[in-house]
């Protein structure tokens, strides 16, 4: 249904043009604990779906920043070395490295043609197996990298790929602490768990546990191969990431805020309010 819509929407605004759906991207903003990986992961899914159908297959990835960092030092690529000589001398990754790390993981998996005319972008994307719009885990958390986001005429980022909308995950900062002290990670399928439940102040977030011990090893016991991150055990550890997200964050929020191009979801029964950010997002795009 929706992308029969778009095709509508986008063949009445320009019947010159090959139908594609319209293009977004989302960037997901949420402070540690927040869960705004899985939520991100279930609305991955959930978009994929609705905008395809039986002759068009679209995929709307879920794509984090750490892991493109990640994959470009693997890679040995020439921004990869610059972020390993940044880690060799204690600093951190600036914006601008980063941001050329990310635009270029971009262009790659979009199949951006940069001598394509800036009208032409979308058409170049027509290939059943190209993902179709992104979310965004990681990336931007400060305001120069938002702005180094946006598409005008002095950015070196194309319009096809600019942040839509940031989907901002807001859970009061106890709950997200609660949340990061139970997570667990199983040491033989290496699946993660959350043994915490939320029940108060209006939240409730049950655990999130597998139907057995564990869903690929039988033998598995929670008390010796379900393990936690030391750095989420260490409460100095804890408090500083979610004030650090505070301090990087809170001006990026306010900068969409200014633009209209937030979507706030509070998660008051976590995964299960999935069909409340889906219509949240369907809302804004004009699709409900």
């Amino acid at each position: 249904y929706v992308y029969s819509f778009l095709v509508k929407r986008s063949s009445s605004s320009s019947s010159s043009h090959p139908v594609t759906p319209i293009k977004h991207n989302f960037a997901l903003i949420g402070p540690p604990g927040s869960g705004k990986g899985t939520y991100g992961k279930l609305l991955s899914s959930r978009l994929t779906k609705l905008f395809s159908d039986k002759n068009n297959s679209v995929v709307v990835p879920l794509i984090t920043c750490s892991d493109i960092l990640k994959e470009h030092v693997v890679n040995q690529t020439n921004i990869g070395i610059e972020i390993q000589d940044c880690k060799k001398h204690g600093r951190l990754a600036n914006d601008e490295l980063v941001g050329r790390a990310v635009l270029t993981h971009l262009i790659d998996h979009h199949n951006y043609d940069e001598n394509k005319e800036d009208g032409n972008q979308i058409e170049n994307m027509t290939s059943s197996s190209l993902p179709v719009g992104y979310i965004l885990d990681g990336f931007p958390r400060t305001v120069p990298q938002a702005k180094m986001m946006d598409y005008n005429k002095t950015s070196s980022w194309p319009s096809s790929l600019a942040i839509t909308y940031a989907i901002s995950i807001d859970v009061p900062d106890k709950i997200c602490i609660d949340k990061i002290r139970g997570r667990r990670v199983c040491t033989l399928c290496h699946h993660s768990f959350n043994v915490t439940k939320v029940d108060y102040d209006g939240y409730y977030m049950p655990p999130t546990l597998p139907s057995s011990s564990c869903d690929e090893h039988p033998d598995c016991d929670r008390d010796t191969n379900w393990i936690c991150r030391h750095d989420d055990v260490d409460e100095d550890i804890v408090a500083r990431r979610i004030e650090d997200f505070h301090k990087e964050t809170k001006d990026v929020v306010e900068y969409y805020e200014s633009r209209g191009r937030v979507i706030h979801f509070v998660p008051y029964r976590g995964v299960d309010d999935m069909d409340l950010l889906e219509n949240l997002v369907l809302e804004k795009l004009g699709l409900l």
